[in-house]
């Protein structure tokens, strides 16, 4: 999970961090994406709600009001988008697709606000997908011959990491 907030923040940050990260859609199992199970008419309408609300947010900005007229505009732009996606009942694979998509660079105004979208606590379809696609992990512990660290021999064995959904 921190590997997940530090990539969600650091795309807010302009050049954040430098680095070369995984594409996003890397932390879902992509075993559990069935093509014919995307909503194609739900992915075009969340990235035109998403375009509108890029360019209307472009328009405020280069408008004449002052600066504080500007932030509270964007701030009702921004929740109202926010409700419209998180009444959105997004199924795995449709998200799966979505994300796969925002990885196009035609995409790339889209990504972020969606990511920060998808992230906040209220959206279930996001982290119902994140935790369904848990797997077992290698892990090394104390008293093996598996593999042998400065002098101490270790064992590998799997492990499930157990997470579960608040409600």
């Amino acid at each position: 999970m921190d590997y997940l907030h530090t990539v969600v923040n650091g795309f807010k940050i302009k050049n954040s961090y430098k680095k070369e990260w995984f594409p996003f859609i890397s932390i879902l199992d992509n075993k559990k994406f069935r093509e014919s199970n995307v909503n194609y008419e739900q992915i075009s309408k969340i990235q035109s709600m998403i375009k509108k609300y890029v360019n209307s947010r472009n328009n405020i900005f280069i408008s004449n009001l002052d600066k504080e007229e500007k932030f509270n505009k964007i701030k009702i732009l921004y929740e109202d988008l926010f409700n419209e996606i998180n009444r959105e009942k997004i199924g795995f694979s449709t998200l799966y697709k979505l994300l796969l998509l925002l990885e196009d660079k035609e995409n790339s105004q889209i990504k972020n606000t969606l990511l920060k979208i998808l992230y906040s606590k209220n959206n279930k379809s996001f982290k119902k997908a994140i935790v369904n696609s848990i797997y077992e992990i290698d892990e090394i512990s104390c008293g093996g011959n598996d593999i042998k660290l400065y002098g101490i021999g270790y064992k590998i064995t799997k492990k499930r990491v157990d997470s579960v959904l608040e409600d």
